[in-house]
């Protein structure tokens, strides 16, 4: 079983288009799983739950996920806010780290910075890398998507840039 969460509806939607044999699964508090498999690999079972925004709304939701389905992997699928103009839409980001930047303490006037950083899994990192080295994730060969195994920054703001 793998769990796969997005943010925004039209996120799931385009995970949903890849997936068959959905129903419904309630959680107890209230979440709604989509509960099928993948449609390039049947017996691969899949639980899809579309979370909204916000990194509060992802742990919570992470965790119960966790809990109810005992999954292989929790994956976030998403058009992301990334800051980057060589990542392009379509593209595949395997966070190597991620960094919650917001965390600190405000001391009067001043701020003082607490950012926290988790390491991903080494198991999840080595199949990541194995399936892109062999391009064994469904559509390698139909999808012209680059695969990049980078540090993600994870917060409730989002910044924005000028474009052009």
């Amino acid at each position: 079983m793998i769990v796969i969460l997005t943010a925004l509806d039209f996120e799931g939607a385009a995970v949903r288009a890849h997936l068959g044999g959905l129903r419904l699964h309630h959680h107890q508090a209230g979440t709604i799983f989509e509960v099928g498999h993948l449609l390039a690999r049947p017996s691969c079972e899949v639980a899809l739950a579309i979370i909204g925004m916000g990194t509060v709304n992802a742990a919570a939701i992470t965790e119960r996920a966790i809990a109810e389905f005992r999954p292989s992997a929790v994956v976030l699928v998403g058009i992301a806010g990334g800051l980057r103009d060589w990542v392009k839409l379509g593209d595949i980001v395997v966070a190597t780290k991620v960094y919650a930047y917001q965390g600190g303490r405000a001391d009067g006037e001043e701020f003082l910075a607490r950012p926290r950083a988790w390491d991903t899994s080494h198991r999840l990192l080595q199949l990541a890398k194995h399936v892109n080295r062999s391009k064994a994730w469904p559509g390698a060969d139909q999808i012209p998507a680059e695969v990049h195994f980078e540090p993600v920054a994870a917060g409730d703001v989002v910044h924005l840039r000028a474009v052009g």
